[in-house]
């Protein structure tokens, strides 16, 4: 809005400017015109001390996994954000039934995990989804989540499915410095995190980038993903 923009524009004023994203530069630019020498990014950082694989000790995984009610052999794909529309949590669920319609992958399971914040009409639509496609066993909301570094160290894949643009994405870098590899939908400032084919060989790769909203891609990526094996 307009009063938004004129508020913001404070933040336009400096010497410099500094961005959290390419994205994010890239609408400053169009919103305030700002002279491309005056503007910088950098990117938000993660505290590797607190998301380090080798932080986490099994018994903070073996905690998370009972609380959500998982098996030791199962592998877990985790969509972490709050519950509402955008976080694409419905496009996750409708790419885990096209898995289940493939007979793919019966060892996983997909995790909502995210405060419903009083949207109470979108939960009821979660689960009347889940329930239509028979994913009661498959797909489960588990709350809000107090130990995130655990909750990525027990995960096998990590998806961040949004439906609209995000100014940075922390989930998916928290993933990466955890070792857990993403899946991303391709826009906003998310899939600058994510080193994927053709920017990078595909031995270098940490994730996929899809198109925002597209259930048949998604699942198609979690089945590339979900069916690579252990590097040596």
């Amino acid at each position: 809005s307009a009063p938004k923009i004129l508020y913001n524009s404070v933040m336009a004023r400096g010497d410099v400017v500094i961005a959290n994203s390419l994205f994010t530069a890239e609408l400053i630019q169009k919103a305030y015109r700002i002279e491309p020498s005056r503007l910088r990014v950098i990117h938000r950082g993660t505290n590797f001390e607190m998301f380090s694989p080798e932080k986490i000790g099994p018994d903070r995984v073996e905690r998370i996994r009972r609380s959500w009610l998982t098996s030791p052999d199962d592998r877990i794909v985790l969509l972490a954000g709050r519950l509402t529309p955008w976080k694409g949590q419905k496009v996750l669920i409708e790419a885990a039934a096209k898995l289940k319609a493939r007979g793919a992958f019966e060892d996983v399971v997909f995790i909502l995990a995210g405060d419903p914040q009083g949207r109470e009409a979108y939960v009821a639509e979660l689960d009347r989804l889940i329930a239509e496609k028979g994913l009661g066993s498959v797909v489960r909301r588990v709350g809000h989540v107090t130990d995130m570094p655990a909750a990525l160290a027990a995960s096998t894949m990590v998806v961040v499915p949004s439906t609209e643009p995000e100014a940075f994405g922390r989930v998916a870098v928290e993933a990466q410095a955890m070792g857990v590899p993403v899946i991303v939908s391709n826009l906003g400032a998310v899939p600058e995190t994510v080193l994927a084919p053709p920017q990078v060989k595909p031995e270098q790769r940490t994730g996929w980038r899809v198109e925002p909203g597209d259930a048949e891609e998604l699942a198609e990526a979690l089945f590339l993903a979900l069916d690579l094996k252990p590097s040596a």
